[in-house]
């Protein structure tokens, strides 16, 4: 048995650290602003994310993970920039720590304008001039209403009087035809004049799709295109 030698003194514990690092309190929540957003297609829309504590305190240096419920609507980067943006709705994520706060972002399908008239150009009328005058200020898409060229369809018609006035908005209008422009050559110089925008020479009715709308552009001189009862 080993005796310590009188007079040593016993052995000492470490000093504890003088200066210990606390430890950082966990992230109770995170918040997501702002909390909604409506924008357009083709868009972006930057959200921001906070991390807080349990007493709603704010929590520096923590790291915020990103995610989309649906890439194909919006997809965000590791900023919160949401880009990429189709039409219909998308939940944007941010979590820290385990805890996560969403944003609904909307998506808008702009606003369509659709203008247009019927009974339209005629020499002898200042009536088309004063319609076109008016359409210079409306951006948007064009329809007719048939009956383009007074009085009878011709190609002088369309010439002298629908090219200097509505003829400077076609090729952002989408006609119809009327019994008027069926008068001459069965509506020859109509078509040829308004080109594919007319649809089929024998048939005068077509479709096409203006933003969220499927426009359907019938043909109503049913004596032309053999259309009947049943």
């Amino acid at each position: 048995m080993l005796a310590a030698a009188c007079g040593d003194a016993p052995p000492t514990a470490p000093d504890p650290d003088p200066d210990p690092t606390p430890t950082p309190p966990p992230v109770a929540s995170v918040a997501v602003t702002p909390g909604t957003a409506s924008v357009e297609i083709a868009a972006q829309v930057q959200l921001a994310a906070s991390t807080l504590d349990s007493a709603g305190q704010p929590l520096a240096g923590r790291a915020v993970a990103w995610s989309s419920s649906d890439p194909g609507v919006g997809s965000v980067d590791s900023t919160g920039l949401v880009t990429g943006l189709a039409r219909g709705s998308v939940y944007i994520k941010a979590s820290s720590e385990g805890q996560a706060d969403s944003a609904l972002v909307g998506v808008l399908i702009p606003a369509e304008v659709f203008v247009g008239a019927g009974d339209i150009a005629d020499c002898t009328t200042p009536d088309d001039s004063l319609t076109a005058d008016l359409l210079d200020g409306i951006a948007g898409t064009v329809f007719t209403l048939g009956d383009n060229a007074y009085e009878d369809g011709t190609v002088a018609e369309f010439t002298n009087c629908y090219d200097p006035t509505w003829g400077r908005h076609k090729a952002r209008t989408f006609p119809s035809i009327g019994n008027h422009d069926y008068k001459t050559s069965n509506g020859q110089p109509y078509f040829d004049y308004f080109g594919a925008n007319a649809g089929d020479p024998g048939l005068g009715y077509y479709s096409y799709v203006l933003g969220a709308w499927k426009i359907i552009v019938l043909n109503s001189n049913d004596t032309k295109v053999g259309v009947g009862p049943g």
